[in-house]
């Protein structure tokens, strides 16, 4: 079941939560708020997928402003947007740091 949250931006101000989030997804952002390299955070649309799966973002492309990622877990889809001032830098935390609960892909 998605996590639904009212509009707006979490405590920290840095993730956007307009939207349903995908089961996890939200306890990973928290995480994520906590570090100096990204700005903010903006989950898109919450989408289906066919089967579910174990915690995984994926690094997709780099944007203007930071990374677009996708989440997928237990049957959702979720594109991610992560905003930061060095895309290198973040890109390198992501994959060397080690998450409880979600495993990072290039």
């Amino acid at each position: 079941m998605p996590t639904r949250r009212n509009s707006g931006r979490t405590k920290n101000g840095k993730v956007r939560t307009e939207h349903a989030m995908a089961p996890g997804l939200e306890e990973f952002l928290e995480e994520l708020s906590e570090w100096a390299e990204i700005k903010s955070a903006v989950p898109a649309r919450l989408k289906s997928t066919l089967r579910g799966s174990y915690p995984t973002l994926h690094i997709q492309s780099e944007t203007i402003s930071g990374l677009k990622c996708s989440y997928k877990s237990q049957g959702r889809f979720q594109e991610l947007f992560l905003v930061t001032s060095d895309k290198a830098a973040l890109r390198q935390k992501l994959l060397s740091t080690r998450f409880e609960h979600v495993r990072v892909e290039r």
